[in-house]
């Protein structure tokens, strides 16, 4: 059984619904309300933003077999680390099912390469 504690954090900061941003919705801009996104979980490859390159691993929410939101936080990623407790401290792992509220945006890397990031509180 989840904490009440648990519950709240996964209602105000883990809001996330299947409901995707998309290249309509994001391409060039942010918006401007924040939504609900549902998804699973997981890390992913840190996307290229600075010469050089650093290797790294960051959450990201995956709302689709081929879509996944990268979480950003004070306008960094939120990275993972072999001992990391950025997101277990709330009592989730990778591979949780989540829900978070932000403000979905595309952005390219330095290799012009496509993502999506996902601005949470």
């Amino acid at each position: 059984m989840r904490s009440i504690g648990y519950n709240l954090f996964i209602i105000l900061l883990l809001v996330f619904t299947m409901q995707g941003c998309t290249e309509k919705e994001s391409v060039g801009s942010v918006l401007a309300e924040p939504r609900v996104y549902d998804g699973v979980l997981e890390i992913v490859s840190e996307p290229c933003v600075e010469e050089p390159c650093m290797p790294g691993m960051v959450f990201s929410l995956a709302i689709s077999e081929d879509s996944s939101l990268v979480v950003v936080r004070d306008g960094i990623f939120v990275r993972w680390h072999s001992n990391s407790t950025a997101m277990e401290k709330f009592g989730v792992e990778i591979g949780d099912s989540l829900s978070l509220n932000g403000i979905c945006e595309e952005k390219k890397d330095l290799n012009n390469k496509k993502y999506l990031t996902l601005t949470v509180k």
